[in-house]
């Protein structure tokens, strides 16, 4: 009988087993589908009018003689080659392209901090990045001057900016270009710090707790000989909130009753016994334990992941 049950659970593990690593299998493929990656990443966007015009007054910024309005943005991007091989020019059908919607402008755009051989063009409203040969590591950093119409809404003009970008190419064996943002270099560090200082707070408080559990043990039962209908068994008492009534609980048999804790002292009979804990407890408390430490670590990990993560970026483009 044992080995029909253990057979009956097997089948279904397996089928399960079988569907989870089959659809890994799949994802994995699909991912590595194209070995060319193209990965933009939003270095800085930068509101003029607010950051220069706007902080004096009788203050004028001009573009081409003209004045800076309230809607003239100025964005840093970049665009690294994040895939496993490298992009060569007989690949190349039709180079990046940054679009935006109609009411939006292109003024200019400028290559910055470039150690490829590429260009940049404003043409049919669309810029344009042709970079030649595109090693994988490599990053092509750019300048660029956009207009944003006016808009009722409250979104900032850097979050509208953000999410009207919009990018496109035709290289071959090349995934569609995936976005990504690097936070300044500054302000996320005391991001960081701010957040090293909770989680470690939380993680004193842990091993705090975890010190006095594993100081007082895991709680024990005392069980008491008691006279019922008609025989003696061992039973366990739970007390109340409030008032003088027990509830006793038998280990042997179904027997439950709450009673005044007097009557309780009358019909025990015999010396109490200090149950052992089981195994299974102690393993219990020794995961929850473990558990309980393990979640802080993995914040800590979590941080210092997003922190080097943001350095590399940063390292790419050439701010560290």
């Amino acid at each position: 009988m044992d080995a029909f049950i253990h057979s009956a659970w097997w089948g279904p593990i397996g089928l399960l087993s079988t569907l989870i690593f089959g659809f890994l299998s799949i994802y994995i493929v699909i991912k590595n589908w194209y070995p060319c990656r193209i990965t933009y990443m939003t270095a800085q966007i930068i509101e003029l009018f607010d950051a220069v015009g706007n902080t004096l007054d009788g203050l004028e910024v001009n573009y081409k003689e003209n004045n800076i309005d309230q809607n003239l943005v100025l964005l840093t991007g970049a665009f690294l080659n994040s895939g496993k091989k490298d992009i060569t020019k007989d690949m190349i059908e039709s180079p990046i392209e940054i679009s935006l919607p109609n009411d939006y402008k292109w003024l200019t755009a400028k290559i910055i901090k470039n150690k490829i051989e590429a260009n940049i063009s404003i043409k049919d409203d669309k810029i344009k990045i042709n970079t030649g040969l595109f090693r994988k590591g490599e990053c092509v950093r750019f300048n660029a001057l956009v207009q944003v119409p006016s808009d009722n809404s409250s979104k900032t003009l850097s979050s509208r900016l953000k999410s009207a970008l919009k990018f496109n190419h035709r290289i071959s064996n090349t995934h569609k270009i995936k976005t990504d943002t690097i936070k300044n270099k500054d302000a996320h560090t005391k991001m960081m710090k701010r957040r090293c200082v909770l989680i470690g707070s939380l993680l004193l408080m842990t091993w705090v707790t975890t010190g006095i559990s594993l100081y007082q043990g895991l709680p024990q039962t005392i069980y008491y000989p008691y006279q019922t209908n008609n025989s003696t068994e061992d039973v366990f008492i739970t007390t109340k909130p409030t008032g003088s009534m027990i509830k006793i609980t038998s280990i042997q048999s179904d027997f439950e009753k709450e009673v005044e804790f007097t009557t309780f002292l009358e019909n025990q009979t015999g010396t109490p016994t200090l149950n052992e804990n089981s195994k299974s407890k102690k393993n219990y408390f020794i995961i929850l334990l473990a558990i309980q430490n393990l979640l802080p670590l993995i914040l800590i990990f979590m941080l210092l992941y997003e922190f080097l993560s943001n350095r590399k970026k940063l390292k790419i483009i050439g701010e560290l």
